[in-house]
Order: C-alpha cells, then sequence, then structure tokens
C-alpha cells in the first residue's frame, strides 16, 4: 500500500531518507532449491534461472541475504528483456555474506547463475527481499516522482569549477527501499581509502551499510536536458565506521562509511577536500540529488550560521549544541527529499557539512536547510565510532583543513 505508505512516513518526525520502493512480502525466502529452473551444459557447467515480476513495479531490485558463491561461479541480473543488465557478481563480494542489486527499471527481471562444473555444494545463495519500485530512478507518472524544476543540473554553467566536487558524489539506496546522498572524502594519509560521508539518519548502523548501492555520475547529459542519467556505474556494499550515535537532532547527524571496493578507475571519481575549523563560512555550495533525480547543484552567497537543528540564529529557545549550519535560503537551486547526507563545501572548495533537513524546495525557496558540521563531526564525543578525527586524520596530523584529491591524477 503506497499511499498509506507515505502517509506514514509523513508522520514520522525528524529527517529521514527518501522511500522510492517497498519490499514485496514472500512466503519463503528464495533459493536455488526450492524455485528456478536448472539447465546442465555439456561441459558439466550449470546454470540457474529464476524470472520474477511485480505488476505495476517501475523498478524492481534485489536483496541476497545470504551471498557466497565458490570460485568460477557468476551471477547477473537482467530485465526480461534484456535491455538493463546488472553484474558479474561473484567470490569477490562473499566478504559482507550479502549482496543488494542495483534497481532493473522493469516490472519483470531474470536472476541468472552461472556455476562451474563440481561447485554445487559451495553455494550459498538465499534471495530474501525482492523490493517493488514506484517512484524515482526515471520512473514518470508516479507518485511525486520528478523534483522541482527550479533545481539545477550540475551540467549547467553553475556547475562550472566544481566539477571535482560533483564527482565525489554519489546517489545511493538502503535496503533497496531507500535513497540519499553522499559524497567521498579524503584523509591526511590521502592514500584513497574509500571514505563516504552521509547523514545518520540515512544509516546508523552496522547492519544498514552492507545493504547500501551507490550510483556515480548520474546526471543529465545536458543543462535542462531530457532526464537521461544513466544508471551504469554503480557498486555494492559498505561497512559502518563511525556516526553520531544515531542522535538526528542532538548531535550533528552524520556517518561514515567504507566502501567495500575502491570505485572503478572509470568511474573518474574524486575525494573531496574539508575544513573542520569553527567557522561559518560566507557563501557555500551544495551537490545533491533531489528525489533521488540526476544530480543537481545549489548555491547560497550569503552568511550562514551556526544554530542547532532546526533553530535559527536568533533563536533563544534551547540549549542544544549548535551542531549545524543553518543556510536561511538558496540563491540558486534548492533541496528536496534524497538529498539528506549531501555536502555544502565553502568557496575554497573544502567541505564543510552534511544535509540534515530543512523545509527548502521549489514551493518555498526562501525556506532554511541545516547541515551538520565538519566542526562537530571531528570531534563529536571523541571515540571512534563517533568522530571523523580518528579516521580522516590517521596520521594524527592536526590539520584543520585538507584539500581534495584525484586517484585518477587530474588536477
Amino acid at each position: 500500500d503506497i499511499a498509506a505508505t507515505l502517509a506514514a512516513d509523513a508522520r514520522k518526525a525528524g529527517p529521514q531518507p527518501y522511500r522510492f520502493a517497498l519490499p514485496v512480502p514472500l512466503a519463503a525466502a528464495i533459493s536455488p532449491d526450492n524455485a528456478g529452473d536448472w539447465q546442465t551444459l555439456a561441459d558439466g557447467s550449470r546454470v540457474w534461472r529464476l524470472r520474477i515480476r511485480s505488476a505495476g513495479a517501475t523498478s524492481l531490485n534485489f536483496g541476497f541475504t545470504r551471498y557466497q558463491l565458490p570460485a568460477g561461479a557468476v551471477l547477473y541480473v537482467q530485465t526480461a528483456d534484456g535491455r538493463e543488465r546488472r553484474g558479474p557478481y561473484t567470490e569477490a563480494h562473499n566478504q559482507l555474506g550479502q549482496l543488494w542489486t542495483p534497481v532493473l527499471r522493469a516490472e519483470e527481471a531474470l536472476i541468472e547463475l552461472h556455476l562451474p562444473a563440481g561447485s554445487r555444494p559451495q553455494l550459498r545463495l538465499l534471495l530474501g527481499v525482492v523490493n517493488h519500485g514506484f517512484r524515482g530512478f526515471g520512473a514518470k507518472d508516479t507518485v511525486n516522482a520528478k523534483s522541482g524544476s527550479c533545481n539545477i543540473d550540475v551540467v549547467c554553467s553553475d556547475g562550472d569549477g566544481w566539477g571535482n566536487e560533483i564527482r565525489s558524489v554519489a546517489r545511493y539506496t538502503i535496503a533497496g527501499a531507500l535513497l540519499c546522498t553522499g559524497q567521498l572524502v579524503n584523509n591526511t594519509a590521502q592514500d584513497f581509502t574509500p571514505y563516504f560521508l552521509t547523514a545518520n539518519h540515512c544509516v546508523s548502523t552496522a547492519a544498514e551499510a552492507p545493504t547500501t548501492v551507490f550510483y556515480w555520475n548520474y546526471q543529465t547529459s545536458r543543462c535542462g536536458g531530457a532526464p537521461d542519467g544513466s544508471l551504469e556505474q554503480t557498486q555494492s556494499g559498505a561497512l559502518y565506521m563511525a556516526g553520531s550515535a544515531g542522535m538526528t537532532t542532538a548531535g550533528p547527524d552524520f556517518s561514515l562509511l567504507r566502501l567495500l571496493t575502491t570505485p572503478d578507475p572509470a568511474y573518474q571519481v574524486y575525494y573531496s577536500g574539508w575544513d573542520r575549523r569553527d567557522l561559518a563560512p560566507v557563501g557555500v555550495v551544495g551537490i545533491h540529488h533531489p528525489n533521488g533525480d540526476e544530480k543537481r547543484i545549489s548555491k547560497d552567497f550569503d552568511q550562514t550560521y551556526v544554530a542547532a537543528y532546526g533553530e535559527l540564529p536568533d533563536s533563544t529557545l534551547s540549549s542544544l549544541q549548535p551542531t549545524h549550519l543553518m543556510i536561511q535560503s538558496w540563491d540558486r537551486g534548492v533541496t528536496e527529499g534524497g538529498s539528506s547526507g549531501s555536502g555544502i563545501w565553502n568557496f575554497q572548495h573544502r567541505l564543510v557539512g552534511q544535509l540534515s533537513g530543512g523545509s527548502s524546495s521549489c514551493d518555498a525557496p526562501q525556506a532554511p536547510d541545516w547541515y551538520g558540521r565538519m566542526y562537530q563531526n571531528f570531534s563529536y564525543l571523541n571515540t571512534p565510532l563517533t568522530s571523523l578525527s580518528f579516521w580522516l586524520d590517521p596520521t594524527s596530523s592536526g590539520v584543520e583543513t585538507l584539500d581534495g584529491a584525484d586517484p585518477n591524477g587530474k588536477s
């Protein structure tokens, strides 16, 4: 019941991720032992195929809650017509014991597993979740399918000079049902460890991190053009390193993930620099995926303000810790659901915060947004599980600013 689910989401207090899909109730987990068809080939290798359909779905994605493939085995998921295909997934994905796949934009899909001869006893594969998409990922004519028209594509002139930071940002899903934004961040060892900063209200536990799927360079091909972003550049899975203890309104609302694998060099990603000084910058740039759509850019040229989440600069309401930077209103663009976790950069191109929430939208372009401060992210409770300093300054340099870095050697 999509309408009921969205209504329940709307009644929840505080920031939350953007829901684009719902799990289909399964009578039992699906495995090669209880569903699908096996075929033995002439060389002794075997192929298992399973066709899945959920009527009316704008997309499908799959959560293999048990995943252990033997050497030489290969798993693919594809639309029934073969138009979209994801994989190959192999034993290299065994580390987390589970696998969550990118979306396929169709209501019918085919799962295909290839096993080398003699490897069946080593197979552990359990399909525990099938998600029925109802909006996002280019879906049309669905509930609130499209972000507001005041949003600005990153390929427009507003993105000029911000190409590095744009390449650091990814849209990602959680448990195949929720959407947020985040960005790769540099560390003082300059070793390109794939640390990914986002909001704690998006991913807050070690159990959620493995269910993530990341989409790189999902953006339009031309300014103001049709929504033609590619979904080809993906990767699955992460580890939860640190976060603000689930206290999304009392803390700075950050989570740091470590991607399971370094992004493919073909994706041309960038590792953003950061500024953890106790300052409120004048002028910031935000890069994000509103409603999970193609990547957009927002700009504010005015003074930002240090405040608690939800509080205005002149508030005398509480003694809450000033964990956030408040943007009173955007001069160019806005943010929306799905933008959660996205960064803001000062005009020195250094990350200063990640989005918790606010009331900004194309219907309310003058409304404020609140971003958890990098200053607080670095010092929050000062433990490895609650502070960025242990991960982004592993050399104990004590530096307050760090420039970004490009693993591709570009300037």
